[in-house]
């Protein structure tokens, strides 16, 4: 099944990609294999990922897939004709929200 990613997850992987060159080069290209690898992947297997438990476009069955260190994953669906990729998501940064908005609590 082919894969298809949205303009902002397109953008989403350019960002971490970069800031992560920032730090080491190789460790980008470390990054940017498995993203491959993940969507090679994600076109075999594309029921692979979990639904998730709140989902945000109805009528969708949104899943979630982390790349093999677990900070780093894609948000997709398995729609009729292809795979389609919303986001690309650090999700360390939604326990760093999460803990924030908890503090607030």
């Amino acid at each position: 099944m082919e894969v298809k990613l949205s303009k902002r997850a397109t953008l989403q992987i350019n960002d971490s990609l970069s800031f992560v060159a920032k730090v080491s080069k190789e460790a980008a290209s470390v990054l940017l294999k498995e993203i491959k690898d993940k969507l090679l992947s994600l076109s075999t297997f594309p029921y692979s990922g979990p639904s998730l438990s709140d989902q945000p476009v109805k009528g969708v069955d949104m899943r979630k897939i982390t790349l093999s260190d677990g900070r780093y994953g894609f948000i997709y669906a398995v729609l009729k004709e292809y795979i389609y990729v919303y986001y690309f998501v650090d999700f360390r940064m939604d326990s760093i929200i999460a803990a924030s908005e908890f503090e607030k609590i």
